[in-house]
């Protein structure tokens, strides 16, 4: 069996799932076409959707904070004298989380910048820091909504958290995939011989349905997804970006294995069919291309007018432009603004 027909027997398998679709496309302009807003995928009110890119399509929705670079850490809490639990339980976990909102908040300060708490917020985190007994009764569910516009500034600057990123705009999210894997391919030996396998030869445009009508707030609250969004006014690359987080909450025991749950986990057939008004569509879609396109991909969103400088802000998006333009360059020198 060859390769396009593995894939598309793939293809047609995760299609009977009515409520995460997968589908893939064998060229950048294919998936371009797909991600316009008068497609019917996206139904009456395009704007009900947000949009996440990523290099690789077989990282899933898991973040920051739940992933395997961050064992080292969790492993040195669980370790300590003080420490109420051992192994990778929900108390580690949380602990492992507040340390690292703590840190934020205090370097920021060092350095005379606002962290988006109040007074008290700020004196609850330090004593919760230096209370090792804590979380013997976390706030529940976690983390507690003081802590939401520290979570999301700290996650907008790399630190891992709970909260996954996403964009009201298809194309930003489609520059993200294509530029993380066009760097990553240029990084790449050029002796390698070795290729990426499986999901890992794809990048992933997700796309997230956030309400079934405009009169609903969000249908993501019932599912335990909490949407946050973040003042843009304190951060221009967010602004920039159309950008918007989600987080799971979670209430479990501490003593339990930690709660690593991703959206697609609590995405359940018994859940989403009890929610009122869905209508048999994919709440959660995985939009998967080769990574030979991703250059093309980063070109022809160039000629939209979606690059580094127009998604970062200041001398930043400035670099990232001209790197980009070197790595996918079609024979053209300058932008048109």
């Amino acid at each position: 069996m060859s390769r396009r027909e593995r894939r598309n027997e793939h293809q047609s398998e995760k299609q009977t799932d009515p409520i995460v679709g997968e589908k893939h496309f064998d060229t950048a302009e294919e998936l371009l076409d797909w991600l316009s807003p008068t497609r019917d995928t996206w139904g009456a009110k395009p704007r009900q959707w947000v949009f996440r890119g990523q290099r690789s399509a077989a990282w899933g929705l898991e973040p920051s904070a739940f992933r395997p670079g961050t064992g080292d850490t969790k492993a040195r809490i669980a370790a300590r004298p003080l420490a109420r639990a051992a192994g990778n339980t929900q108390w580690v976990q949380i602990r492992y989380e507040l340390e690292l909102l703590r840190h934020f908040a205090m370097y920021a300060d060092v350095q005379g910048l606002p962290v988006l708490l109040d007074a008290a917020t700020q004196e609850a985190l330090e004593v919760w820091y230096r209370d090792w007994a804590w979380p013997d009764a976390p706030p529940a569910p976690w983390p507690p909504q003081e802590l939401w516009p520290l979570a999301a500034l700290s996650q907008h600057y790399g630190i891992p958290t709970r909260l996954l990123d996403w964009t009201r705009k298809p194309l930003v999210a489609a520059y993200f995939a294509a530029e993380g894997a066009v760097r990553m391919q240029a990084r790449a030996p050029e002796n390698s011989d070795e290729q990426p396998r499986g999901k890992d030869a794809f990048l992933a445009v997700w796309a997230l349905r956030r309400r079934l009508s405009e009169q609903e707030v969000s249908l993501l609250r019932e599912l335990d997804i909490r949407e946050m969004h973040a003042p843009y006014a304190s951060n221009p690359n967010l602004h920039l970006q159309s950008g918007i987080f989600t987080m799971l909450t979670s209430n479990r025991p501490l003593a339990e294995a930690a709660d690593l749950r991703t959206i697609p986990d609590v995405l359940t057939p018994e859940r989403v069919g009890a929610l009122s008004g869905w209508d048999g569509q994919p709440l959660l879609w995985q939009l998967c291309l080769p990574l030979i396109q991703a250059a093309r991909l980063l070109q022809l969103l160039r000629d939209h007018f979606v690059h580094g400088a127009v998604i970062y802000a200041g001398y930043e998006g400035v670099a990232r432009a001209v790197y980009e333009t070197e790595l996918s360059s079609d024979g053209d020198e300058l932008i048109d603004k």
